[in-house]
Parts: structure tokens; sequence; C-alpha cells
């Protein structure tokens, strides 16, 4: 009984640890998704993720986005950062 306690237990805490790394990949993925459906979807600005870097509890990131005037081509940048 207490050998099957101690399995249960260690199930758990693996569970535990690796759940954290997990949400951060499935977010770095969507994050990357979402910038290619926003970029190819509209031409009036355009995102891009220049690092991220995923850390167990929590992500930091960079980029730039781009916003460009429809009628004169013009474009202006502005730098982006989290963490």
């Amino acid at each position: 009984m207490k050998k099957q306690w101690m399995v249960a237990g260690a199930a758990v805490l693996a569970v535990g640890v690796a759940a954290p790394w997990a949400v951060g990949y499935v977010t770095e993925q969507q994050w990357q998704r979402v910038t290619a459906d926003v970029n190819q979807a509209q031409p009036l600005f355009k995102l891009q993720t220049r690092d991220y870097d995923r850390g167990y509890m929590g992500a930091e990131f960079a980029g730039t986005i781009t916003i460009q005037d429809p009628d004169t081509g013009d474009e202006h940048s502005f730098d982006y950062q989290h963490g």
C-alpha cells in the first residue's frame, strides 16, 4: 500500500514540475502563430518578435511593431518588451 502512495506522489510531483514548462511551450507556440496570423490578416501593422526567452515560471520577450500609413506608405516602428 505504501509503495502505491509513493508512486502516486512521484507522479503528482512529476506533473507539477513539468506543467509550467509545458504551459510556457504552448504559449510560445501560440504567440508565434498569432503573430503570423496578424501579419497576414491586414497591411496596417506588422509584429516582429526578436527575442522570446521562455523561463520556468514566465517569459521575457521583445520585438517591434511597425505601423504603415496606407496612403503614403510611411512606416513608423516601435519597440516593445516584456519581462
